[in-house]
């Protein structure tokens, strides 16, 4: 997934590529999925061991204050790109804040959302910023 900054989005169509698509995150580690809507209907056949494919995605992002201008990276996790707003937004902690058993010090606290238009959204708390998704790319 790419991102840019909330204010510079215009209403698009929803993304081709998710169309059918469940997308969650873990919300410490900031990891983000996505099951086919089709394959989690199959799989409630009333028993637990059924259960859809999860496909985890990974993240494009350039950092908009980074001083060299790095660029785009892929990462496979919000994870850094939390902590990156966060520092550049005044935390002054080392790590960000919060505390989960599978992230350890500090939590993204990631979360999605979908408006009204079916666009797609991504954001987090522990650095207080909501990011537009805005494409999809295929696998490399």
């Amino acid at each position: 997934m790419d991102f840019r900054p909330l204010l510079d989005v215009e209403r698009r169509q929803l993304l081709a590529a998710l169309r059918g698509k469940y997308v969650f995150t873990d919300i410490s580690t900031g990891r983000v999925w996505y099951a086919d809507y089709h394959e989690m209907l199959a799989a409630d056949d009333g028993k637990p061991d059924t259960l859809a494919a999860m496909h985890e995605l990974k993240l494009w992002w350039s950092d908009p204050h980074d001083v060299h201008d790095n660029g785009a990276r892929l990462y496979d996790t919000m994870f850094p790109i939390v902590e990156a707003a966060y520092h550049f937004r005044g935390g002054r902690a080392a790590e960000l804040p919060g505390l989960a058993l599978i992230s350890g010090n500090g939590r993204a606290d990631a979360h999605v959302a979908v408006d009204g238009a079916g666009e797609l959204y991504v954001f987090t708390k522990s650095d207080g910023t909501l990011r537009a998704v805005t494409g999809t790319a295929p696998r490399p």
